[in-house]
């Protein structure tokens, strides 16, 4: 990975409390390796619970202070209404295609 070049998962099915306990357990490891911005496709995330969206916030604030940001591809209406409701929606970048997300990447700011 570059300098710029981000880390990209695939979210796919339920993102209960194992689920994203496990992910963050690798997205912690794997940016311990090579610090880099992250994209997560959330195309196939069908469920997430308070735990993961908590998971996400603190993956967000852990990249903020290098600097790198969390990125989340296409969330499904149902899960961006999820974010939207926890206020979530506000501090996450949601991004609708990995182009969008890419190029929030490059400018290193949110998109408006």
């Amino acid at each position: 990975m570059g300098t710029n070049e981000p880390l990209v998962m695939v979210l796919r099915g339920t993102l209960n409390a194992s689920e994203s306990t496990a992910l963050e357990q690798d997205l912690i490891k794997r940016l311990e390796r090579t610090p880099a911005p992250v994209i997560l496709h959330c195309e196939g995330l069908h469920y997430l619970n308070s735990h993961a969206a908590g998971i996400l916030v603190h993956a967000q604030q852990l990249l903020a202070r290098c600097n790198m940001g969390l990125h989340l591809l296409a969330p499904p209406p149902t899960i961006l209404y999820i974010l939207e409701c926890a206020g979530l929606a506000a501090i996450l970048e949601i991004h609708e295609t990995e182009d969008d997300a890419r190029a929030a990447i490059s400018r290193g700011t949110k998109q408006p």
